[in-house]
């Protein structure tokens, strides 16, 4: 559901102004949003520091591309501020076909009231046959296991999270609230029962490494984003590694259940299938 943006925070609303004036093409106005270092990863690890990049490379994946906005997430750090913004893409091919309902996240990390970086994921390339693959990058960035998690994170939430790819760690589904989905990668809905077999499934092909880990938090709910790295073998049986993943679970505090978890990743990107 889209959100009123008259009711934004103040950060959340330079990241909206940033975002259509780049959808505008207002490029000039854009850039003096930017820090001088600011840097961009897009779908299939592609590394950007200029926007005329940016620009390039969004001509060889559509014609067009806008986006709706459901949700402005907003972590505050001692030092910076990362807000996550959610919501589809719409818009025509190469091909000149309309495309609608394609799921996105960004991550913008905001210092002294400017942009220092902004990461992406879509499931465009789920949806759409690329005519192009992007390579699979090498990792320049730490990891961490999750069980070295120091956050203030519910126990069932953290559990959970040990679940998803650690095996000696079963999926309970009592921490699961009865009307609990997850949505995968191509805008693919799950009943819990579903997801258990998936974990199991996906458990046994990949291996995942966790970069960073925010939590957000209220009276009422504490949402968790994970993003890292995946590599594993995909139902084709091709072996495939460093491929960026951004998870989002959201977890109710008065049921203590798990509402939701989400996944996006780039391995459509570099043309693996799962």
């Amino acid at each position: 559901m889209p959100i009123k943006i008259e009711k934004l925070n103040s950060d959340s609303i330079l990241v909206y102004n940033y975002l259509k004036l780049m959808e505008n093409r207002k490029i000039e106005q854009a850039k003096n949003m930017l820090s001088n270092d600011f840097r961009m990863i897009f779908p299939g690890s592609m590394k950007f520091q200029y926007l005329d990049e940016l620009i390039y490379y969004g001509k060889k994946r559509q014609i067009s591309v806008f986006k709706t906005f459901e949700s402005f997430e907003e972590v505050k750090k001692i030092s910076s501020k990362i807000i996550y913004v959610r919501g589809k893409l719409f818009g025509r091919t190469l091909n000149n076909k309309k495309f609608h309902d394609i799921r996105y996240i960004d991550k913008f990390i905001l210092l002294n009231e400017k942009f220092v970086r902004q990461e992406v994921w879509n499931d465009y390339a789920i949806h759409n046959q690329m005519d192009n693959n992007y390579p699979v990058p090498e990792i320049d960035e730490t990891s961490f296991k999750t069980n070295q998690i120091d956050l203030p994170i519910n126990s069932e939430v953290l559990e959970f999270i040990y679940s998803l790819d650690l095996r000696e760690y079963n999926l309970r589904f009592s921490t699961l609230d009865k009307k609990f989905t997850a949505t995968l990668p191509g805008k693919k809905l799950i009943t819990s029962k579903d997801f258990g077999k998936y974990l199991d499934k996906q458990k046994k092909s990949r291996k995942r490494m966790i970069s960073e880990i925010h939590l957000i938090e209220n009276n009422k709910f504490q949402v968790i984003f994970l993003n890292g790295w995946v590599s594993g073998i995909d139902y084709e049986r091709k072996k495939y590694k460093n491929i960026r993943f951004i998870e989002r679970i959201k977890f109710d505090n008065i049921s203590t259940k798990i509402e939701s978890y989400e996944i996006w990743d780039d391995l459509a990107d570099h043309g693996f299938k799962f």
